[in-house]
Protein backbone atom coordinates (compact mmCIF):
# COMPACT_ATOMS: atom_id res chain seq x y z
CA UNK A 1 0.00 0.00 0.00
CA UNK A 2 1.52 3.26 -1.05
CA UNK A 3 1.38 6.00 2.68
CA UNK A 4 1.15 2.51 4.53
CA UNK A 5 -1.87 1.73 6.59
CA UNK A 6 -2.84 1.81 10.34
CA UNK A 7 -0.84 -1.17 12.49
CA UNK A 8 -3.87 -1.70 14.59
CA UNK A 9 -7.01 -0.24 12.57
CA UNK A 10 -10.50 -0.02 12.38
CA UNK A 11 -12.04 -3.83 11.85
CA UNK A 12 -15.52 -4.08 10.69
CA UNK A 13 -17.30 -6.57 12.86
CA UNK A 14 -20.41 -8.38 12.73
CA UNK A 15 -22.32 -7.97 16.53
CA UNK A 16 -25.03 -10.24 15.19
CA UNK A 17 -25.95 -13.30 17.12
CA UNK A 18 -28.49 -16.20 16.75
CA UNK A 19 -30.84 -16.85 19.37
CA UNK A 20 -30.90 -20.70 20.71
CA UNK A 21 -33.14 -22.75 19.20
CA UNK A 22 -35.31 -23.50 22.79
CA UNK A 23 -35.85 -19.65 22.66
CA UNK A 24 -37.21 -19.57 19.15
CA UNK A 25 -39.51 -22.30 19.66
CA UNK A 26 -40.42 -21.12 22.73
CA UNK A 27 -41.02 -17.31 21.43
CA UNK A 28 -43.69 -19.49 18.60
CA UNK A 29 -45.41 -21.48 21.46
CA UNK A 30 -46.33 -18.49 23.60
CA UNK A 31 -47.20 -16.16 20.33
CA UNK A 32 -49.49 -18.60 19.21
CA UNK A 33 -50.56 -19.17 22.50
CA UNK A 34 -51.42 -15.45 22.98
CA UNK A 35 -53.13 -15.67 19.61
CA UNK A 36 -55.37 -18.45 21.18
CA UNK A 37 -55.81 -16.14 24.38
CA UNK A 38 -57.27 -13.28 22.52
CA UNK A 39 -59.47 -15.27 20.19
CA UNK A 40 -57.58 -14.25 16.70
CA UNK A 41 -57.22 -17.32 15.81
CA UNK A 42 -59.22 -19.31 13.30
CA UNK A 43 -58.62 -22.80 12.38
CA UNK A 44 -60.30 -24.03 9.21
CA UNK A 45 -60.73 -27.11 7.27
CA UNK A 46 -58.27 -26.40 4.21
CA UNK A 47 -56.93 -23.32 2.74
CA UNK A 48 -56.43 -25.38 -0.94
CA UNK A 49 -59.04 -25.40 -3.68
CA UNK A 50 -60.77 -28.27 -3.85
CA UNK A 51 -60.53 -30.93 -6.87
CA UNK A 52 -64.10 -29.57 -8.54
CA UNK A 53 -62.78 -25.77 -8.54
CA UNK A 54 -59.11 -27.04 -9.51
CA UNK A 55 -60.67 -28.91 -12.39
CA UNK A 56 -62.83 -26.19 -13.54
CA UNK A 57 -60.27 -23.37 -13.15
CA UNK A 58 -58.15 -25.60 -15.45
CA UNK A 59 -60.58 -25.39 -18.26
CA UNK A 60 -60.93 -22.10 -18.08
CA UNK A 61 -57.34 -21.15 -17.46
CA UNK A 62 -57.40 -19.41 -14.45
CA UNK A 63 -56.58 -19.43 -10.32
CA UNK A 64 -59.11 -21.45 -8.91
CA UNK A 65 -59.05 -19.08 -5.99
CA UNK A 66 -60.13 -15.98 -6.35
CA UNK A 67 -59.82 -12.45 -5.18
CA UNK A 68 -63.52 -12.01 -4.28
CA UNK A 69 -63.35 -15.81 -2.60
CA UNK A 70 -60.67 -14.33 -0.38
CA UNK A 71 -62.68 -10.69 0.75
CA UNK A 72 -65.62 -12.78 1.19
CA UNK A 73 -63.96 -14.87 3.99
CA UNK A 74 -62.89 -12.05 5.77
CA UNK A 75 -65.61 -10.02 5.51
CA UNK A 76 -67.58 -12.60 6.92
CA UNK A 77 -65.40 -12.76 10.35
CA UNK A 78 -65.45 -9.18 9.99
CA UNK A 79 -61.61 -9.03 9.16
CA UNK A 80 -61.29 -6.78 5.73
CA UNK A 81 -59.74 -3.84 7.61
CA UNK A 82 -57.07 -6.13 9.95
CA UNK A 83 -53.96 -7.44 9.51
CA UNK A 84 -54.59 -11.28 9.06
CA UNK A 85 -51.47 -13.90 7.96
CA UNK A 86 -53.17 -17.25 6.45
CA UNK A 87 -50.89 -20.45 7.33
CA UNK A 88 -50.56 -23.70 5.16
CA UNK A 89 -48.55 -26.45 5.47
CA UNK A 90 -47.31 -26.31 2.15
CA UNK A 91 -46.62 -23.31 -0.52
CA UNK A 92 -49.57 -21.98 -1.62
CA UNK A 93 -49.91 -20.00 -4.74
CA UNK A 94 -53.19 -19.61 -5.00
CA UNK A 95 -54.62 -18.38 -1.70
CA UNK A 96 -50.89 -16.22 -1.98
CA UNK A 97 -52.17 -14.46 -5.63
CA UNK A 98 -55.42 -14.03 -4.18
CA UNK A 99 -54.50 -12.10 -1.32
CA UNK A 100 -51.72 -10.14 -3.05
CA UNK A 101 -54.19 -7.76 -4.60
CA UNK A 102 -56.23 -7.59 -1.55
CA UNK A 103 -55.90 -4.03 0.57
CA UNK A 104 -53.82 -4.02 3.57
CA UNK A 105 -51.79 -6.04 5.36
CA UNK A 106 -52.37 -9.52 4.15
CA UNK A 107 -50.12 -12.63 4.01
CA UNK A 108 -49.88 -16.28 3.23
CA UNK A 109 -47.07 -18.48 4.54
CA UNK A 110 -46.49 -22.12 5.21
CA UNK A 111 -45.81 -23.53 8.56
CA UNK A 112 -42.38 -23.96 7.93
CA UNK A 113 -41.39 -20.35 7.49
CA UNK A 114 -43.76 -19.22 10.54
CA UNK A 115 -42.13 -17.12 12.76
CA UNK A 116 -42.39 -14.54 15.73
CA UNK A 117 -41.94 -11.59 14.27
CA UNK A 118 -44.52 -11.78 11.55
CA UNK A 119 -46.96 -13.59 14.20
CA UNK A 120 -46.87 -10.22 16.06
CA UNK A 121 -46.88 -8.12 13.21
CA UNK A 122 -50.47 -8.88 12.26
CA UNK A 123 -53.65 -8.94 13.99
CA UNK A 124 -55.45 -11.80 13.11
CA UNK A 125 -54.45 -15.67 12.23
CA UNK A 126 -56.18 -18.09 9.60
CA UNK A 127 -54.79 -21.50 10.09
CA UNK A 128 -55.67 -25.41 8.29
CA UNK A 129 -55.67 -27.63 10.40
CA UNK A 130 -53.04 -29.23 8.36
CA UNK A 131 -50.86 -26.83 9.04
CA UNK A 132 -51.71 -26.97 13.12
CA UNK A 133 -50.66 -31.09 12.74
CA UNK A 134 -47.63 -29.76 11.14
CA UNK A 135 -46.83 -27.25 13.87
CA UNK A 136 -47.99 -29.33 16.37
CA UNK A 137 -45.37 -32.08 15.10
CA UNK A 138 -42.15 -29.75 14.92
CA UNK A 139 -42.77 -27.97 17.96
CA UNK A 140 -42.90 -31.38 20.07
CA UNK A 141 -40.24 -33.05 17.71
CA UNK A 142 -37.83 -30.34 18.36
CA UNK A 143 -38.51 -29.52 22.29
CA UNK A 144 -40.57 -31.67 23.43
CA UNK A 145 -41.22 -35.25 24.08
CA UNK A 146 -38.27 -35.32 25.71
CA UNK A 147 -38.00 -37.15 29.14
CA UNK A 148 -36.78 -34.45 31.98
CA UNK A 149 -33.86 -35.20 34.06
CA UNK A 150 -35.41 -34.12 37.29
CA UNK A 151 -39.16 -35.03 36.85
CA UNK A 152 -39.02 -38.26 34.73
CA UNK A 153 -41.82 -37.21 33.21
CA UNK A 154 -42.44 -36.61 29.21
CA UNK A 155 -43.18 -33.25 28.64
CA UNK A 156 -45.13 -31.96 25.22
CA UNK A 157 -45.53 -28.05 24.54
CA UNK A 158 -48.71 -27.94 22.49
CA UNK A 159 -51.80 -30.18 23.16
CA UNK A 160 -55.00 -31.51 21.79
CA UNK A 161 -56.80 -29.64 24.30
CA UNK A 162 -55.15 -26.53 22.92
CA UNK A 163 -56.34 -27.82 19.64
CA UNK A 164 -59.87 -28.50 20.63
CA UNK A 165 -59.57 -25.08 21.85
CA UNK A 166 -58.75 -23.34 18.85
CA UNK A 167 -61.16 -25.49 17.06
CA UNK A 168 -63.75 -24.60 19.96
CA UNK A 169 -63.03 -20.76 19.15
CA UNK A 170 -63.33 -21.22 15.36
CA UNK A 171 -66.58 -22.54 15.59
CA UNK A 172 -67.91 -20.02 17.92
CA UNK A 173 -66.23 -17.00 15.37
CA UNK A 174 -68.38 -19.18 12.63
CA UNK A 175 -71.33 -19.27 14.69
CA UNK A 176 -71.35 -15.37 15.77
CA UNK A 177 -71.00 -14.81 11.75
CA UNK A 178 -73.42 -16.63 10.35
CA UNK A 179 -75.65 -14.52 13.30
CA UNK A 180 -74.31 -11.19 11.97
Amino acid sequence: MRGGGRVHGKVPRDYSFNLPIKVLRYGLRSTLSAKLIEKSVIVVDKLYPDERQMDSAAQMNSVPIKTKDALSFLKKHNWQDDSVMFVDDTENEYLMAAVNNLAGDKRVVNQENLNVYDLLKVNRLVISKSAVEALKGRLQSETGNYLSRREGKFQTEITSDQIALWEENAKAMREKAQTN
